[in-house]
């Protein structure tokens, strides 16, 4: 565990970051092409499996590494932080894992901006592929951003409220598995694909809506008087932060109540003629 800890250090370690970012671009574009071979394999058991799914697919088991890696280092560290703090350390002033989750993220977000450019290439230019490609620039600009910020000023109880934000992905799996479902013809009424769904929704709700009263909760604690009511958090805020928490939040409430409407397809209930 201790090796999750450091204090401060003088220098930015600009040949490490550049290196280990280069490594994850290389290990995610790895992982698309042993998706490519999953689906060729899948294919000779699964003859409905259409061959345009083929990048799909590829990419889908990219974001399921990616998310796990993510929402697990994320867990991880937040755990870290919180001993941190319960303890009351003053010698640990953030996390070292953090650059290393910083750099993971990158080298995603760089690959996934590359596949994305060459799909647009060989099949040609949409809105929805314009969005995802414009949704990655902030990311990309962000997390160097985030990378020099952290080490010249980071703090481990914003450690810790960063390890929530990476957690939110441990629902991307369970979504990329649901398509794969879906791909493969798997009847929505089959328990596989309902205990997913099901499971997909619960996670969803907590790690992408709930967690924001966590994050209030957070705030409030270091920076508050403990009896603040939350909404008066939000007013409290850098404006930044409260704007990009509402927006946020909206697309989240958006996306759930866009789930929900399989529920009728799920629970196997017809459409009324």
């Amino acid at each position: 565990a201790g090796l999750a800890l450091m204090p401060q250090e003088e220098s930015f370690p600009l040949f490490s970051t550049v290196s280990n970012t280069a490594l994850w671009v290389f290990v995610f574009g790895a992982t698309n092409l042993i998706g490519r071979y999953q689906f060729n394999t899948l294919q000779r058991y699964f003859p409905n499996l259409e061959n345009s799914k083929k990048r799909r697919w590829s990419n889908s088991l990219t974001h399921v590494i990616h998310a796990l890696l993510s929402s697990s280092g994320g867990i991880f560290m937040y755990m870290e932080a919180s001993k941190a703090i319960e303890e009351e350390d003053g010698s640990i002033e953030k996390l070292a894992l953090m650059q290393s989750q910083f750099r993971m993220e990158l080298g995603y977000y760089i690959f996934d901006t590359i596949a994305d450019l060459l799909d647009i290439k060989y099949s040609g230019l949409s809105f929805v592929k314009f969005g995802f490609v414009l949704h990655h620039a902030v990311p990309l600009v962000g997390l160097p951003l985030g990378m020099a910020w952290h080490h010249q000023r980071g703090k481990i109880w914003l450690d810790m409220i960063t390890s929530c934000l990476f957690a939110v992905n441990l629902t991307t799996p369970l979504q990329e598995f649901r398509w794969m479902l879906d791909a493969l013809k798997c009847s929505p009424t089959r328990l596989i694909y309902r205990l997913n769904f099901f499971t997909f929704l619960v996670t969803f709700f907590v790690f992408r809506i709930l967690v924001n009263i966590h994050l209030f909760k957070l705030y409030r604690k270091y920076h508050l008087p403990l009896d603040t009511p939350l909404w008066k958090v939000l007013v409290v805020i850098p404006k930044i932060c409260a704007t990009s928490t509402i927006i946020l939040l909206g697309i989240n409430l958006f996306w759930f109540s866009i789930h929900l409407k399989r529920l009728p397809k799920v629970l196997g209930h017809k459409k009324r003629q």
